[in-house]
């Protein structure tokens, strides 16, 4: 799957085939239609990564409304 080659002309209905999303490509979003053996382990990689980046981005602003700062003075 290689979402940065978005000059190339891609069969959009192929299936359990990774490709450039048809109009957020150039965003690196891609598109796989009916994921099967040979793309789903990779699809399930990208989701948990994708997953993963945005809980990161989501939990950085919160840290800062802490009314501690992000740390605990409790003690």
């Amino acid at each position: 799957m290689h979402p940065h080659s978005v000059s190339r002309p891609h069969d959009y209905a192929a299936t359990d085939t990774g490709v450039p999303h048809p109009v957020y490509g150039t965003l690196s979003w891609i598109c796989v239609v009916n994921p099967g053996y040979r793309t789903t382990a990779r699809v399930i990689e990208l989701l948990r990564h994708a997953h993963e980046a945005a809980r990161a981005r989501f939990a950085r602003p919160n840290d800062l409304r802490s009314p501690h700062g992000g740390a605990d003075s409790s003690a």
